[in-house]
């Protein structure tokens, strides 16, 4: 019975093994090995709180196994009990501190706990037991790219793509290696090695129930060149955030300007997310836009798609150099609520219309690094309340209109709100907003890029560690629009925002 659960286990057969193990369990319930097994399978299975159930039982009759205690810091992980899991690490490393698989999940913990400089000590001890563990080179890849060492992030992502090819039952973990080295080198400017890994990225699985282009059964593109584009009706799928949608779209100009690829009364389908169907459809005028959403649009048939192209995709193409990027507006706002926005903020008064913008990443992981509370900009909206400026608030959420209330009680100083723009779910009316604005302030996210696709002055604050597409490769600003300065948090203060360089830059006090 053992042999057989352990032939299951193996094979990947979770169920069963589950099953077998189960069963030689009810005869032999003190079995540690069996139980710790058990627990390796109900985590595959992603019942992590079974899987700590037996790891603890197989830890009550070998309370000194290390790899035992290893194995419940797992479960802990996939629970979300990062301090406990680490806990169980520390346990697992006093018993035997030459364990490779507690020092890399100890790293793992680590970089859970943002605490990456321990993260990277923990994999050094690692390697220097095990120098070709793709495991231990990938953690410690991915815990010095979330400290900016792009240089030692490759070598090791690197090193970690060339120990564990895909055809060793690591499919996941090269993927994902993949992704990460192609993070590297896209910020470090180096685009013509970075897209071709960034194909490594989640894209079909990825795409949300709901979505037509979900289940349409449209080969992906796998051309290298501009050439491969042309005679064919194309579906561009944007993907990521509703800002990464933006900027990928910058590159739809490009597609659309090469030579034939509209010829013989061939097509450019773009879906893309429906708060910005109406504004990129107005943008490019040579494409359908549609909603990803929901069915398919009416007219639009599935076979006659020749090939799918992620939006992100384009970048092998039209991106591989500093000169590839034209860096100009390439978003047509609405011209009638140009018009109506127009009169609104001219019955302000006269002196600078200047947009502010404070949350970013909106319900991501990184919402809190990238955002701040409005107060926290009090400096700079003094500064230009001084100077005659009208603040109009760019935060869609019901606690920005919450915030400025709060802020004119407390303070005096008034930060416009429009709800009935701003929170629409037409992202055109933001747009036409963003349009008729002098200067946008903003923290990283949909709404400097949406600015910086209208051609707008905007000055971005950007937290210490940032996304790939705000690094420091083109003289400070960001290579995607030409009318954006990027502002960033300092190392020295990693929690202090550059408001007072927003504000020289502004010329504001």
């Amino acid at each position: 019975m053992g042999e057989q659960a352990a032939t299951h286990h193996e094979a990947g057969h979770l169920d069963q093994a589950k099953e077998a193990y189960d069963k030689l369990l009810l005869a032999y319930p003190d079995h540690a090995l069996s139980h710790n097994n058990l627990g390796d399978v109900l985590l595959a299975l992603n019942q992590p709180q079974e899987a700590l159930i037996s790891y603890d039982r197989a830890l009550a009759f070998k309370p000194t196994s290390a790899g035992g205690q290893s194995n419940r810091g797992n479960a802990l992980m996939d629970l979300g009990r990062v301090g406990d899991a680490l806990a169980s690490f520390d346990i697992a490393l006093s018993l035997d501190p030459d364990l490779v698989a507690a020092l890399i999940n100890r790293a793992n913990a680590l970089m859970a706990l943002e605490q990456y400089e321990d993260a990277v000590e923990s994999c050094g001890k690692a390697l220097a037991l095990a120098p070709d563990s793709p495991e231990a080179l990938h953690c410690l890849g991915s815990a010095l790219l979330k400290l900016l060492r792009y240089e030692a992030a490759v070598e090791k992502l690197g090193a970690a793509v060339a120990l564990a090819p895909d055809d060793r039952g690591l499919k996941n973990d090269f993927q994902q290696a993949c992704f990460l080295l192609s993070r590297s080198y896209l910020y470090q400017g180096n685009f013509k090695e970075g897209w071709p890994l960034y194909e490594a990225r989640p894209k079909i699985s990825d795409i949300p129930d709901g979505y037509w282009t979900k289940t349409v059964r449209v080969p992906e593109f796998e051309g290298q060149n501009q050439d491969s584009l042309t005679d064919k009706n194309i579906l561009i799928q944007s993907e990521q955030g509703l800002g990464d949608e933006i900027m990928f779209a910058s590159m739809i100009p490009d597609v659309l300007a090469i030579p034939d690829v509209l010829a013989r009364h061939k097509e450019i389908t773009f879906a893309v997310d429906p708060r910005l169907a109406g504004l990129f459809q107005r943008s490019f005028p040579e494409c359908r836009v549609c909603s990803r959403q929901g069915t398919m649009p009416e007219g639009l048939v599935a076979s006659e798609l020749d090939a799918r192209i992620f939006a992100g995709s384009l970048g092998r193409i039209c991106r591989n150099k500093p000169e590839d990027f034209p860096r100009s507006a390439f978003l047509v706002a609405d011209p009638d609520r140009r018009k109506g926005l127009r009169a609104r903020l001219d019955a302000l008064g006269p002196g600078k219309k200047i947009g502010v913008m404070w949350r970013g990443g909106v319900g991501g992981n990184e919402e809190d690094k990238r955002s701040m509370d409005l107060v926290d900009m009090t400096r700079l909206l003094e500064k230009g309340r001084a100077e005659g400026v009208h603040w109009i608030s760019l935060n869609h959420l019901q606690s920005g209109r919450e915030e400025t209330d709060r802020l004119f009680k407390d303070t005096g100083i008034r930060v416009h709100h429009w709800p009935e723009i701003i929170e629409a779910q037409d992202y055109d009316e933001t747009a036409a907003l963003l349009a008729e604005l002098d200067v946008v302030v903003s923290v990283t996210g949909t709404v400097a890029h949406c600015a910086g696709a209208l051609g707008v002055k905007t000055h971005v604050l950007v937290s210490y560690f940032h996304e790939w597409r705000y690094a420091a490769h083109h003289d400070g600003d960001m290579l995607w629009y030409g009318t954006m300065a990027l502002h960033r948090q300092s190392a020295e203060d990693r929690d202090a925002w550059p408001l007072d360089e927003i504000a020289q830059a502004l010329c504001l006090g």
